[in-house]
């Protein structure tokens, strides 16, 4: 079992994941990492959580059923400065210009480097944000 032993809020991390088996793995290794995770397995289905509730932060699969990408995910995301990685099998060179700047961690994973991307990600975010409030 993997604590991570932080005291913080509980943070709500929305999973965009389309491979049911990997969804349901970052759900509950997250959950026992201080964040709450939720899934959606599409773009609508991602841009309605966003939508409907607060999301803290997210993992984007790049590639999704149908030939379907996350990009209009990570879109909103940007525009309402929620931080966010990239989770996938792809590599760098597949993301368009706009996302270069993002994390991305490629399949296989491991769980160390996840947190430590959400944590980078999270860390811009509020940079971005304070630069922004000057």
């Amino acid at each position: 079992m993997v604590h991570s032993g932080d005291s913080s809020p509980q943070l709500k991390l929305l999973i965009v994941e389309d491979n049911d088996f990997l969804a349901v793995d970052l759900e509950l290794t997250l959950s026992e990492c201080n964040y709450v995770p939720v899934i959606a397995s599409s773009v609508p289905a991602a841009l309605a959580r966003i939508a409907g509730e607060q999301v803290d932060a997210a993992i984007l699969d790049v590639s999704l059923r149908g030939g379907e990408s996350a990009y209009a995910v990570a879109d909103v995301l940007l525009e309402r400065r929620i931080p966010f990685v990239f989770l996938t099998g792809r590599t760098r060179h597949y993301l368009p210009p706009r996302f270069q700047s993002i994390a991305l961690l490629s399949k296989p994973y491991k769980l160390s480097e996840l947190l430590a991307s959400l944590d980078r990600a999270k860390e811009a975010t509020s940079h971005r944000q304070e630069g922004r409030n000057r």
